[in-house]
């Protein structure tokens, strides 16, 4: 049995907006983050597969499935952190305001800054010595 992703989008915009929550659905069907036909290994293993979806400004997307099925390694290649795993690649076409962030002009590190990742432990850097809270 396959394990997969689901992907759960929920527009928060306006309530005068009729449009269906989440994949995209404006006029023109374009989100600011445009995922298509995704797919990442770890060396020769197959992470996730032909993953594709829209997601609007103002949109939390909620991403749910069962351990080891991808949902971590799906946000790592939205934000280039799977690229600098040991083996990681993808295919496919990722687009944050209609530019492919894995373009080689496209800076990792400004990327980054837009699309972020929350670990679920603590994962402070090496040269971190204290935690300001």
């Amino acid at each position: 049995m396959e394990e997969k992703i689901n992907i759960m989008v929920q527009n928060i915009m306006k309530e005068d907006n009729q449009n269906k929550p989440g994949l995209g659905n404006s006029e023109d069907n374009k989100g600011i983050l445009e995922v298509q036909k995704l797919s990442a290994w770890y060396g020769k293993t197959l992470a996730i597969k032909n993953i594709s979806v829209s997601i609007r400004s103002n949109a939390i997307m909620a991403i749910i499935g069962p351990s080891g099925c991808g949902k971590s390694t799906f946000i790592r290649c939205l934000n280039r952190m799977h690229e600098v795993s040991h083996g990681g690649r993808t295919e496919g076409c990722i687009m944050l305001d209609g530019k492919d962030i894995y373009a080689r002009d496209a800076d990792p590190v400004v990327i980054r800054r837009r699309i972020g990742m929350v670990f679920q432990k603590p994962a402070p850097f090496r040269q971190c010595r204290y935690l300001i809270m």
